[in-house]
């Protein structure tokens, strides 16, 4: 069985590795069929976490992880190690208290947040 992961780094200002985004695949092309964004969000994280190993994966750097409102929801980031995962909102979640809530609750328990492709519109 072929498993594959997009690993892209994230530089610092000093163009030092601090992470990874970890990116769905379906095969060797290296590209995104578009498939549902929970199973592609499930499969980076069984792929990363028992497949392959993160450690293995990351080099023990934190893992940008691209989760679906549906996920957050389901409060599915809890499960992962707070000091591996960095929770990626992406950009078509619609912004909502319940989004919020998730949000703080995350915070609160000590999980970093980036948001994906966020632009501000004033």
């Amino acid at each position: 069985m072929d498993i594959y992961v997009g690993r892209q780094p994230i530089f610092n200002k000093n163009y030092e590795v601090i992470g990874y985004e970890l990116l769905y695949r379906s095969g060797d092309k290296n590209f995104y069929d578009a498939i549902d964004g929970d199973k592609a969000t499930i499969d980076v994280l069984i792929n990363s976490f028992m497949n392959i190993g993160i450690e293995k994966l990351t080099n023990g750097a934190r893992c940008f992880i691209n989760f679906t409102e549906t996920l957050l929801k389901k409060q599915l980031p809890f499960h992962f190690p707070k000091n591996l995962v960095v929770v990626e909102i992406l950009e078509n979640i619609p912004y909502s208290e319940g989004l919020l809530d998730i949000c703080r609750k995350l915070k609160a328990e000590g999980y970093m947040i980036a948001l994906d492709d966020f632009i501000l519109n004033p």
